[in-house]
């Protein structure tokens, strides 16, 4: 099935020669001579109407003429009125007559035009004096702030009517005026979110499967933002092919279409198709994204969601550094290409991992191009597959995760649903900026935590918090209670047999982690240590909501033990007891 759009799709040579001729056009008789004179008198007459009341009309309503709709289609393009001939297989000193006016654009061109139009988004009316639309993204701190207040606003006006409303109506009335609501201000909400992109739309992705304080109804409406938000318009997204490599998807693909099939939080992912011959997905990034995410970053009131969200307790610059530097860094699809090829040699022949190659030649620092990938996505496949299928995706995710951490020292840190496509081979990864790369030193630190807790010595694990600056004053430390954690966050790995991830399982871990943790305001969250959270309520999250079960433990124990050395005893029923001790 092909990839063109109706437009930009169509190949050279669709202008018939009988329209425009590369030669000279000579009549096969004298009717045909005679019907040629009166055409070009028609013409020649329609052209000089043009000239008086028609152009006039057109002035003033703001429409332009066709020969300036064309030549800004071919400018846009980045076509010289040569290769703009070459395109359309017309000879070159066509397109010179058809732009100055002196010959009138023939229909079947006029046709093409209004295509290439469409497909550039651009309409009918002059628009030289516009903004650029390289510019249309909202980046000032103070308006995006206010943009994100007044949608907040709206939705608790909104919910403060619906709590008045159900004081009126019957229960079961009330359950369903609530899940109608919160439904729309979700969708409220999304639309806000999606339409200012950076870490505002980061936010909402990780609301959909981490924030536990929202109704089901809302994260449901903020799951659309994994895979689709409100895309560029299509003369956008030739602009920035244009500036990064010279010429506009049209030229540089065998086919391209010009509607997103995907978003992400800096850029949306087009399908394509070499001259080569292979199906390519083609990341664009988003135009002034940078300058969005440094005022995101700047601004508390999303600074305090992300945080309550994702992380614990963390030093406010230590979390905007680490954060900057992760998310400076996913700007950069160069730097995104580099983690996907070294992602992709590590695990190369792995059963069951695939990763998509990366054309380098095509990828720049706002535009990444890789192999397309084929398969479920997520809903698609929790929906649909069994629970055996889903217990082997569980498997493959998890031992990506850990065996990249501990055998590579990488982490992709960003596992939101969108990033997996599911298929008989197995699972495939995608969207690699976000990737944290831990040193060495703190690697061993982290085998040694994970050693204490499977070998029950407490004593040394609250030594390397404290070692590790987790613990700014010991004296004021509730150490029993961040044991009893520490056994409930790492249940999956100390009991033997299966263990199924559930969203109960998930949810009343980050609440003991964050709002009911009694030390909230007594720990910090070293610079390495951040992004790790994703893995409890990232990685974890996803998890439990295909159910996974399967034995956790035994991959964690391969990763931390060497061959032939002592391993621990899995716990018994009666130290995972603990856990009752836990708030909830």
């Amino acid at each position: 099935m092909s990839l063109a759009p109706s437009g930009l799709g169509l190949r050279r040579g669709v202008i018939s020669s009988n329209v425009v001729s590369k030669g000279p056009f000579v009549p096969h008789d004298t009717s045909d001579r005679a019907a040629t004179a009166e055409s070009a008198d028609r013409a020649r007459t329609s052209a000089r109407a043009d000239t008086g009341a028609n152009r006039s009309r057109r002035h003033r309503i703001g429409e332009a003429s066709p020969a300036a709709r064309f030549r800004r289609v071919r400018e846009r393009l980045g076509l010289s009125q040569r290769d703009m001939a070459a395109e359309l297989d017309v000879a070159h000193g066509a397109v010179g007559l058809w732009e100055s006016g002196a010959r009138p654009l023939p229909g079947p061109v006029l046709r093409l035009l209004s295509l290439y139009e469409q497909d550039l988004g651009f309409s009918p009316e002059l628009s030289g004096s516009g903004p650029d639309p390289l510019k249309a993204l909202t980046v000032s701190r103070t308006a995006r702030n206010a943009k994100l207040s007044r949608t907040v606003a709206g939705a608790a006006a909104r919910a403060t009517v619906l709590a008045l409303g159900r004081m009126f109506v019957d229960r079961e009335r009330a359950r369903v005026l609530s899940a109608g609501a919160h439904a729309a201000i979700a969708a409220r909400i999304t639309d806000t979110l999606g339409e200012m992109k950076g870490l505002a739309m980061k936010i909402g992705q990780s609301a959909s499967y981490l924030d536990f304080a929202i109704p089901e109804e809302a994260r449901a409406a903020l799951a659309s933002l994994c895979t689709r938000s409100r895309p560029m318009a299509p003369s956008v997204v030739a602009e920035i092919f244009i500036r990064e490599l010279g010429a506009s998807p049209r030229r540089l693909f065998a086919e391209w279409s010009p509607e997103p099939f995907a978003a992400a939080s800096i850029g949306q992912v087009h399908r394509a198709r070499l001259k080569s011959g292979e199906l390519v997905a083609v990341k664009v990034q988003y135009p002034r994204i940078v300058e969005a995410i440094d005022a995101d970053l700047k601004n508390s009131l999303l600074a305090e969601r992300a945080i309550a969200l994702i992380f614990r307790g963390v030093e406010p610059g230590v979390f905007s550094g680490e954060l900057r530097e992760r998310f400076l860094e996913e700007c950069d699809y160069r730097h995104e290409a580099a983690n996907q090829q070294d992602l992709r040699r590590l695990w190369a022949g792995r059963d069951g991992v695939l990763i998509p190659r990366v054309f380098e030649e095509l990828t720049t620092t706002r535009i990444v191009v890789t192999e397309l990938a084929s398969g479920d996505d997520f809903e698609t496949f929790a929906g649909r597959a069994s629970q055996a299928e889903k217990d082997r995706a569980g498997d493959i995710m998890y031992r990506f995760a850990y065996e990249s951490i501990f055998r590579h020292g990488l982490f992709n840190a960003d596992p939101n649903p969108g990033n997996y496509l599911f298929h008989e081979r197995g699972v495939t990864f995608l969207d690699f900026g976000c990737v944290k790369r831990f040193p060495a030193d703190h690697l061993d630190r982290w085998r040694a935590v994970l050693r204490s807790i499977l070998e029950r010595d407490f004593s040394r694990g609250a030594e390397l918090l404290v070692e590790s600056g987790y613990i700014p004053n010991p004296e004021a430390f509730d150490f029993a209670f961040h044991h009893r954690l520490s056994l409930h966050l790492h249940q999956p790995l100390l009991a033997e047999g299966p263990f199924t991830f559930t969203q109960e399982f998930i949810e009343r871990t980050w609440r003991m982690s964050w709002p009911e943790n009694r030390n909230r305001f007594r720990m910090t969250t070293p610079k390495h240590w951040v992004f790790t959270y994703r893995l409890n309520w990232g990685l974890y999250a996803v998890l439990a909501k295909i159910g996974a079960r399967g034995d956790w433990r035994s991959p964690i124990l391969d990763l931390l033990y060497g061959e032939g050395e002592a391993r621990p005893s899995p716990y018994s029923d009666s130290e995972l007891a603990l856990l009752a001790g836990l708030p909830t």
